[in-house]
């Protein structure tokens, strides 16, 4: 059996996905967590972090 599968089962440690609720299997061991349980979601969230849109107001500045 693959060293990293059994990592990641016996960490027994779940998260859900930011973007769309699934289920994330985080691995053992040092580094930072999972957030995202594919590559889809990883660029949906990146789209949604740096391309949401700031209203304007009507004199043309931002509206913050």
């Amino acid at each position: 059996m693959d060293e990293s599968v059994t990592d990641v089962a016996a960490a027994g440690d779940l998260a859900t996905c930011n973007v769309c609720g699934d289920g994330i299997a985080q691995p053992s061991g040092a580094g930072r967590r999972r957030s995202t349980c594919s590559q889809a979601c990883r660029q949906k969230a990146y789209m949604l972090r740096n391309f949401t849109r700031i209203p304007m107001e009507t004199d043309g500045t931002q509206g913050l």
